[in-house]
C-alpha cells in the first residue's frame, strides 16, 4: 500500500469587518424605506446630525454641508442637507439649529454610515432617523364600563379641579377624529392660524405625514386619521368630553386637545397593521411651540437618539411635559422616549391593579395606570375598547393636565414628581415585580389633593475607582472599592432631616462600605450632592464579567419614603491594546473592535495614529486544510 505524502497547511485568517449591515441593506428593509434591525427600526439613506458649532463660513448653506460630507465619505453619495428646526433663542440654547437631516443615495445602512460620520472633526454626533412603533394591543369592540376612573379616584379629583381650558394636551399620534362628538368640544383651536407661516391653515393641529407619496411626507392642516388606527382611541381616553351626557368620559374633563399626526398613510408596520410612527419628534417640537403643557406619546421603541433626548429637554425648557407609553414587550429593557430623562413613563396594570401580562417594567418605569379594556372614541364616530400601555400613558397625562390646572406654577418635572409620590402603592399584589413599578398606580385624587407631597431624585452619579480603593483606570475590576457621587434635587416640599441611603441590589457581588448620607434644610427645587460623605462599595473577586449591578437609594425623613434604582457596568470584557501608534480594542468572544456594536460606546474600535476608527467589529478565524 503506497502512502502520499500529507501535506498539512495551517492557514490564519484575520478577518476585520464590518458585517453585512455596514456594507448594505442586508437586514430586512421594506419596499418603503424603512430597515428593521434587531429591536431597532429606522429609515434607510438617512442621517440625522449635529454641528458642533453654529454653521458659519462655508458650513452656512445646507448644499456646503452636502458638499463637505461627500468630500469625506464620497462612497456614500450624500444628496442633500436640511436644517431640521429654526434659530430661536430657545431652540439655539439647545443646539437644535444645529440638526440636519442628511440623505444619501448609496447601499450603506445608516447605522455604519452615522458612525463613520460623527468621527468628523464637525460634527458632534450622528445617528439613524428611529422610527417608532404604536403600543397598543388591539381588543374586540365592545360596550365596557370605564372600571379605571374609579380605580384611580378621578370623581373624588374632578371635585377638586375639572381642568382648565388653558391647559392643552397635545395628542402626538397617527391622527385624531377631531369631529368624533364626544370629542369636538374639547379640540383646541389655533387661536393664530392665519398667521402662522410655517403650518399654513393649521387652525385644528397638524399633519405631518399626510397621505403619502411615495416615502415623501405630504404635509397638510388636517391632522384626521387615515383610517381607524390608534390616535382617536388614545385622545379620548385622555381627554374625551366629560359630563355631555354620551359616550365615555376623559380624565383631563375641561383641558383640550391638540391633534397632532405624526404617521403616513402608506408607511405601515406589516406586524400590527398600524402606521408607524415617523415624524414623532417633529410633532412634539410642533405641540410645545403652539403651547401645549402635556403630550403623550403612546409609541416608541428601542435605541436611544440623542436627537430625540435634545428635543425633549427643549420641550421641559418650555414648560411641557412629555408622557410616554413604557411598552408592550413584557420586558424591563429601556423603550424610548418612556427611558429618556423628564419623560413620565407609564407602564400597564389591569383592574386587580396587577402588571398588565404584555406591560414593560423595570427601573425606568415611573407611573402605572390601567391599560387593559380600556373604552374609549374610536374613528368614525363611534367607540370600542383596547389594550396596551398606549392607554396607560394618555390617562397619566389627562391626569397631568390636571395637575398643571390646580398646580398652575409647577415645572414639568414637578408635576410628574407630584403625580409619581402620590400613586397607590401595589408591589404587594406584584410580588415579583417589586422595585419594578415605579410609584405605583395612579392617583388622580392624592394628586390633586396631597400639597405637602415630599420627592426627592438623584439627577447625576459620578464613579471613581481612584486610590486608595482602585488603581485609577476607571475600569470597575474585582476587589475594587467604587467611590459614588450624587447629585440631587427636591421637587417638592423643602424637606428637613432627609436620609438617603446605599443599597446593593446584587449583595454577592457588591458591598456596600459607606451606605448613609443626611442632609438637613432643602428648599423646593433646591440642588445638594453627597460630597461630603461619599457612597462607597466593594466589588467581590468573583464577579462575572461585563456584569451590570443594580443598587438603591432609599430616601426617608420620617414621613418621606421613596426609592431609585440605578445600575453600574463593571469588569468589563474588553479593553483596548495601544501601540506603534495603533490602538485596537479586544473583547472576551474574541471579537475586535467595539464590544457593543452597533451602539459602538464599549471601546476605541481600530485607529492608527488617533486618526478615525476604521473597524467596527472583526474577529479571528484560523482554518486548516489537510491534503492527504
Amino acid at each position: 500500500m503506497k502512502i502520499r505524502n500529507r501535506n498539512v497547511f495551517l492557514c490564519i485568517i484575520i478577518l476585520f469587518f464590518v458585517p453585512q449591515i455596514g456594507f448594505g441593506f442586508n437586514n430586512q428593509q421594506n419596499n418603503s424605506g424603512i430597515i428593521k434591525n434587531r429591536n431597532l427600526i429606522y429609515l434607510s439613506h438617512t442621517i440625522i446630525i449635529k454641528l458642533k458649532s453654529t454653521p458659519a463660513g462655508t458650513m452656512l448653506k445646507a448644499q456646503n454641508v452636502t458638499a463637505q460630507l461627500n468630500q469625506a465619505f464620497g462612497q456614500f453619495k450624500f444628496t442633500s442637507a436640511k436644517n431640521i428646526f429654526g434659530s430661536s433663542p430657545a431652540e439655539v440654547k439647545f443646539g437644535l439649529n444645529r440638526m440636519m437631516l442628511v440623505h444619501y443615495s448609496g447601499n450603506e445602512d445608516p447605522l455604519y454610515a452615522s458612525a463613520k460620520l460623527k468621527k468628523l472633526s464637525y460634527i458632534e454626533w450622528a445617528e439613524p432617523q428611529y422610527v417608532r412603533r404604536v403600543a397598543v394591543v388591539p381588543n374586540d369592540p365592545g360596550y365596557s364600563s370605564e372600571y379605571y376612573l374609579a380605580l384611580i379616584q378621578a370623581e373624588k379629583a374632578w371635585d377638586i379641579s375639572e381642568g382648565d381650558t388653558s391647559v392643552i394636551i397635545g395628542i402626538v399620534d397617527t391622527g385624531v377624529d377631531w369631529s368624533h362628538p364626544d370629542l369636538y368640544a374639547n379640540i383646541w383651536h389655533n387661536p393664530n392660524w392665519q398667521s402662522d407661516t410655517q403650518y399654513p391653515g393649521d387652525s385644528i393641529g397638524w399633519d405631518f405625514g399626510g397621505n403619502g407619496n411615495g416615502n415623501l411626507p405630504t404635509p397638510d392642516n388636517n391632522p384626521i386619521e387615515d383610517s381607524p388606527y390608534h390616535g382617536t382611541l388614545v385622545a379620548g381616553t385622555a381627554d374625551a368630553v366629560t359630563d355631555n351626557g354620551i359616550g365615555v368620559a376623559g380624565i383631563g374633563f375641561k383641558c383640550k386637545i391638540m391633534a397632532v399626526k405624526v404617521a403616513q398613510a402608506n408607511q405601515i408596520d406589516p406586524t400590527s397593521g398600524d402606521p408607524y410612527i415617523l415624524y414623532g419628534f417633529d410633532g412634539i417640537k410642533y405641540a410645545v411651540d403652539h403651547g401645549a403643557k402635556v403630550i403623550n406619546c403612546s409609541w416608541g421603541g428601542g435605541g436611544y437618539s440623542q436627537a430625540e433626548q435634545d428635543i425633549i429637554d427643549y420641550a421641559n425648557s418650555k414648560g411641557a411635559l412629555v408622557v410616554a407609553a413604557a411598552g408592550n414587550d413584557g420586558v424591563s429593557e429601556s423603550f424610548y422616549p418612556a427611558s429618556y430623562q423628564h419623560v413620565l413613563s407609564v407602564a400597564a396594570t389591569d383592574q386587580k391593579d396587577e402588571l398588565a401580562y404584555f406591560s414593560n417594567y423595570g427601573e425606568n418605569i415611573d407611573v402605572c395606570a390601567p391599560g387593559v379594556s380600556i373604552f374609549s372614541t374610536w374613528q368614525p364616530n363611534n367607540y370600542t375598547t383596547g389594550d396596551g400601555t398606549s392607554f396607560s400613558s394618555p390617562l397619566a397625562a389627562g391626569l397631568a393636565a390636571l395637575v398643571f390646572s390646580h398646580f398652575p406654577n409647577y415645572t414639568p418635572d414637578q408635576v410628574a414628581q407630584q403625580i409619581r409620590v402620590n400613586c397607590d402603592n401595589i408591589d404587594s399584589i406584584n410580588s415579583g415585580f417589586k422595585y419594578q413599578l415605579g410609584g405605583g398606580r395612579i392617583n388622580a385624587y392624592k394628586a390633586l389633593s396631597n400639597t405637602n407631597a415630599e420627592a426627592v431624585r438623584a439627577t447625576d452619579f459620578q464613579f471613581s475607582d481612584a486610590a486608595p480603593g482602585g488603581n485609577g483606570n476607571n475600569i470597575f475590576e474585582p476587589g475594587e472599592t467604587i467611590t459614588v457621587k450624587v447629585n440631587f434635587t427636591n421637587y417638592l416640599k423643602p424637606i428637613n432631616n432627609l436620609t438617603v441611603s446605599l443599597i446593593s441590589m446584587n449583595p454577592s457581588y457588591a458591598t456596600v462600605v459607606n451606605g448613609s448620607f443626611s442632609k438637613s434644610g432643602i428648599s423646593t427645587l433646591g440642588t445638594f450632592d453627597n460630597s461630603g460623605s461619599l457612597f462607597s462599595f466593594t466589588l467581590s473577586n468573583n464577579i462575572p464579567l461585563d456584569a451590570n449591578i443594580q443598587f438603591r437609594l432609599d430616601y426617608s425623613d420620617g414621613n418621606y419614603s421613596d426609592y431609585q434604582l440605578f445600575d453600574v457596568p463593571v469588569n468589563p470584557s474588553y479593553f483596548t491594546q495601544s501601540g506603534n501608534q495603533v490602538a485596537l480594542t479586544i473583547n472576551s468572544r474574541g471579537n475586535y473592535g467595539f464590544n457593543d456594536y452597533p451602539t459602538n460606546t464599549q471601546g476605541d474600535g481600530f485607529e492608527f495614529m488617533n486618526g478615525n476608527n476604521m473597524l467596527f467589529e472583526g474577529s479571528l478565524i484560523i482554518d486548516r486544510f489537510i491534503n492527504y
